[in-house]
């Protein structure tokens, strides 16, 4: 006879009592509360799965339910009556599992890697089928709100000379491909926050900042880069990332449930450092598009190289506006090779490649034909 003591509940209201469950070796048992006894057998409760030392209940159909701390008396019932049956197994199996720490450390590094392999390239692959999915003309003329809230939030109007902006834009259009949608250009003062940048937008828009076209040494620069930014809006990165991060944000609901504890931060971590390695394969991407652009318009590789690297100079220098100064032109005398120091854990928390490599790429390598498509 085993005896099992805890707290009885009604099902109907949150009072409870004082129990005793008493189970005989043939299945028969008895519940116990107060001056009253129930009668019946043990095959009509069902069991909750150990989890640790956390309370088990006993529950009958009615809702009636023994809750009980006396998991090792729960256990020797399950074991000796016979009722282990295939869902007792799997939560035998479980208490097992979670008390075992290699066991628990080789599952969590497991589930990482699975959640690794799965937003590298399940993810991307079902995000750009559904990006390509979606025709040109839905989402044309789609980037005025984003452009509202950019605005809000980091942008300036262009203090460019009007003349120089209609005259870069009006160089740049000249030379655009014909792409799934059609290229507006605009120019905006990015500031102390954005500084020297330029950006596509998914609905057609290419952003160019103040500071960006005062750093290029010259045009030819500036159309390397709008070739990069062509990469961009051809393959559709800004909307496949929309798409892909809402996946990323519904997958972890749905696996971690909240964002709280230690299993919420592995998981996340991993989604985070498995989405940074997808946009650096997004701007590598862009950089083969560029490199096809630019020997499609008569374009030297090394322009969009030079630009590179005067955009490593500013960051590492900060010359403001002034791109003569000795340090920043020293900076430009240097051979790239400027991460060699924390290059070998600060890659992996970047959004794009080393700039070492890039120009190392517009310099020496060929296009990739699978990836290029001017």
């Amino acid at each position: 006879m085993i005896e099992i003591r805890g707290n009885w509940f009604d099902g109907r209201s949150s009072r409870q009592t004082p129990a005793t469950l008493r189970v005989a070796g043939s299945g028969d048992c008895s519940l116990h509360v107060g001056d009253r006894v129930y009668r019946g057998r043990i095959r009509d409760w069902s069991v909750s799965p150990r989890l640790g030392d956390t309370p088990r209940r006993l529950t009958l159909a009615t809702g009636e339910a023994l809750e009980t701390t006396d998991n090792h008396a729960v256990d020797r019932m399950l074991a000796e009556v016979g009722e282990r049956s295939g869902g007792h197994r799997r939560h035998a199996v479980l208490h097992m599992l979670e008390n075992r720490w290699g066991t628990v450390v080789l599952m969590v590094a497991a589930t990482a890697l699975l959640a690794w392999l799965f937003v590298s390239y399940a993810m991307p692959a079902l995000s750009q089928g559904l990006a390509d999915a979606i025709p040109g003309e839905f989402i044309q003329g789609s980037d005025a709100q984003s452009l509202a809230m950019l605005d809000g939030l980091f942008f300036e109007d262009s203090r460019l000379d009007q003349a120089r902006q209609d005259g870069l834009r009006e160089r740049l259009l000249a030379a655009t491909p014909d792409l799934y949608l059609p290229v507006n250009i605009e120019f905006r003062r990015g500031g102390n926050v954005v500084g020297a940048n330029a950006l596509a937008l998914h609905g057609g828009t290419i952003l160019f900042t103040d500071e960006l076209v005062e750093l290029a040494g010259n045009d030819e620069q500036l159309q390397t880069i709008y070739g990069h930014e062509l990469g961009h809006l051809q393959h559709r990165h800004a909307l496949r990332r929309v798409i892909q991060n809402s996946l990323i944000n519904a997958v972890l609901i749905f696996v971690l449930g909240d964002a709280s504890g230690i299993p919420d931060l592995v998981g996340g971590e991993v989604f985070g450092l498995a989405d940074l390695a997808w946009t650096r394969e997004l701007e590598r991407e862009a950089d083969d598009y560029a490199l096809a652009y630019m020997r499609e318009h008569d374009l030297a590789p090394q322009h969009f190289a030079d630009a590179l690297k005067r955009l490593e100079c500013s960051h590492r220098t900060e010359p403001g506006d002034d791109y003569a100064s000795e340090e920043f032109l020293a900076c430009l005398d240097e051979e790239p090779g400027w991460e060699d120091d924390d290059f070998q854990w600060t890659f992996y928390l970047s959004t794009h490649p080393a700039t070492s490599e890039r120009i190392e790429r517009f310099t020496t390598s060929p296009t990739d034909p699978s990836r290029a498509r001017p």
